[in-house]
């Protein structure tokens, strides 16, 4: 099943690499990722979403459409990434505003995912910095209108906590991700063992394998069957996307994976740097190869590049 999703992503690079130069159709990928996106929300309130069942019965965690929290919070992360890479490409009809920003959040709260939230936040963290930095490098009043916003945003955020603040701690507290940022904080603190689940975070994602089968680095375990590496913690697939593809498969074609990537993202806008580094973290702990959108972020990258090579041999043969 693991090959079908490579192959299907592989075709799905293959056509995104042409039709993603066509502006109209970034046009109607920006505003399909927008529906989708409150598509999650609508479900949410029609109450036709699952939710996660732990082994006491306990529903805890949305699930939406999706079989998995976590999958669901990197879906709708990436699609406010691909909105607001396409933002960077388009510009006209295609601004990503506060209310899509809004939305993300509500559905990450749902589904209580600690990672989406790390990633999120740094991504959140180097933007402002860039907005902060960018009146140094170029002068763009585009630019700065983003950085009102983003202040903006922050002061409302900083006045909603300051007047509600009571409501918000106890209702936090009270959360499943209130409780799961605990734990994942007790998981980090140790390498060894935590005193909640009796198990190291590397376990926890089922990335002991890596380095108690580190002979499978080399050319490679093969995908799936997990029930053979008997010694691992548990018989579950590598939750990290570049160690997976490590363990899985070995190290040329991880090499291979990495200059792709490289050579995709190098000479795209600093202004994409924020979503690569949130998105590299995030992935040391979830596994997100097979989403889709994960591999066309690396193609609106190479798509900025040369939409912005067209812009200056345009501007120079004129």
């Amino acid at each position: 099943m693991s090959t079908l999703y490579y192959i299907f992503n592989l075709a799905l690079v293959f056509v995104a690499r042409f039709l993603l130069l066509d502006k109209s159709f970034l046009r109607k990928l920006f505003w399909t990722c927008r529906i989708s996106l409150y598509l999650q929300i609508v479900i949410y309130f029609l109450r036709l979403g699952k939710y996660y069942i732990d082994e006491n019965g306990v529903t805890d965690r949305y699930l939406g459409t999706f079989n998995d929290p976590n999958q669901l919070a990197f879906y709708m992360f990436c699609l406010l990434m691909v909105m607001y890479m396409v933002e960077m490409i388009h510009g006209v009809n295609c601004r990503v505003n506060l209310i899509d920003y809004a939305a993300f959040v509500f559905i990450l709260y749902l589904t209580a995912s600690t990672g989406m939230l790390l990633a999120f936040a740094i991504f959140v963290a180097l933007y402002v910095v860039l907005l902060l930095v960018s009146p140094l490098f170029e002068v763009n009043s585009d630019r700065k209108r983003k950085l009102l916003f983003a202040l903006l945003g922050l002061a409302i955020i900083v006045a909603v906590y300051l007047i509600f603040r009571k409501e918000i701690s106890v209702l936090f507290q009270k959360s499943e991700l209130f409780s799961r940022l605990l734990e994942k904080e007790t998981l980090s603190a140790s390498t060894s063992r935590s005193e909640i689940s009796g198990t190291s975070i590397w376990q926890d994602r089922n990335i002991d394998k890596v380095y108690i089968y580190p002979q499978y680095n080399i050319f490679g375990a093969g995908q799936g069957y997990f029930e053979r590496f008997w010694q691992a913690h548990s018989s579950g697939e590598i939750h990290s996307t570049l160690l997976s593809i490590l363990f899985c498969y070995g190290i040329v074609p991880t090499f291979l994976f990495l200059y792709w990537v490289w050579t995709n993202i190098r000479h795209s806008t600093v202004y994409y740097f924020p979503v690569f580094i949130a998105l590299a973290v995030e992935s040391i702990t979830l596994l997100n190869q097979r989403q889709p959108l994960f591999w066309l972020m690396f193609m609106l990258a190479y798509t900025y590049r040369v939409m912005e090579d067209r812009r200056y041999e345009d501007a120079v043969y004129s």
